[in-house]
Parts: structure tokens; C-alpha cells; sequence
């Protein structure tokens, strides 16, 4: 079965693009901040048809933000997160 989609990276590199990042999710996103974003574009078109971010809160809390697009309407989901296991909690260096 051939992919019909694909997953691109968004650059999160600076302040800027962590406001454009959390904008995709409104008051949602607010006082967050993205290690992780991706556009799904479809392979034929080039369009997006979803985004998503992984962010943490200013309590460490991680979260997996969703935004599914489609005509004229879309939906937002957020998902709290396990924390993950650091390095030096699994004893590797």
C-alpha cells in the first residue's frame, strides 16, 4: 500500500516559531512550549491535513496537541502525556 501522506517537521527554533507553533492551538496552548512539531501534507496535493505538537507546560507536564483540518472546519485535541525517562534516570550517559 503506498504512503498518501507524510509527515514534515516545523522549525521551533526561536521564539517566533514557538508563538506560530502554539497559534495552531489558541488559549490551549497558552504558556507552553514545543520540543516537537509536525505538518501531515498529502503526497499528491502537498496540503495539510493535520498538525501536531508536542509540548511541555511550566510544570514539566508533556502533551501531544492535534489540530485536524478539513474544508472549512477543523478539530483540536490535547492529550497529556507520561513523562519521559531521561537518560540519567536510565543510567546511560
Amino acid at each position: 500500500m503506498a504512503n498518501k501522506s507524510y509527515w514534515q517537521s516545523a522549525y521551533i527554533g526561536n521564539e517566533k516559531s514557538q508563538e506560530a507553533v502554539r497559534s495552531w492551538f489558541g488559549s490551549m496552548a497558552d504558556g507552553m512550549t514545543a520540543y516537537k512539531a509536525e505538518i501531515l501534507c498529502d503526497i499528491a496535493t502537498d496540503r495539510e491535513k493535520k498538525i501536531r505538537a508536542f509540548m511541555t507546560d511550566t510544570e514539566n507536564k508533556h502533551y501531544r496537541f492535534e489540530r485536524t483540518l478539513g474544508g472549512k472546519t477543523f478539530s483540536i485535541s490535547r492529550k497529556v502525556l507520561p513523562q519521559p525517562i531521561t537518560r540519567q534516570e536510565r543510567g546511560t550517559p
